[in-house]
């Protein structure tokens, strides 16, 4: 955090010597410098998509959009990019095996997952088997 703060004086001295008036702005723009920058407060987003899928519990899977639609009900703390990552993180559970897509672009969880995923709740985190 430490570093987040000293790059945020030095971005306020650059803009302050092309325009002064934004001294009497400092402080929103500190707060929302800060509500970017914040780590969110949620499991990661694996955890997230497979409890979404398994909540969901749609035939032929759940979409894309239903998927993030649960996760943004869930946790109100998500990232600015929330939708890049969540693709992000669908395909990569997809290579990894984790989750299918079927053909109409919908995920379900793989057999080994749904049979060990539980309901987590909110901000629970996955129990990991040794």
């Amino acid at each position: 955090m430490h570093y987040q703060r000293q790059k945020f004086e030095i971005v306020m001295r650059q803009l302050e010597s092309l325009k002064p008036s934004l001294r009497l702005h400092k402080k929103e723009i500190e707060k929302r410098f800060a509500k970017i920058t914040h780590t969110p407060n949620h499991p990661p987003y694996a955890s997230m998509i497979q409890m979404a899928i398994s909540e969901l519990h749609e035939q032929g899977g759940s979409s894309k959009e239903a998927i993030s639609t649960f996760i943004e009900a869930e946790y109100d703390d998500l990232p600015i990019p929330h939708t890049s990552l969540l693709s992000h993180h669908l395909h990569k559970l997809v290579t990894k095996g984790e989750i299918v897509c079927t053909s109409a672009n919908c995920y379900t969880l793989s057999v080994e997952i749904s049979d060990s995923v539980h309901k987590l709740k909110k901000g629970q985190k996955p129990i990991e088997e040794v």
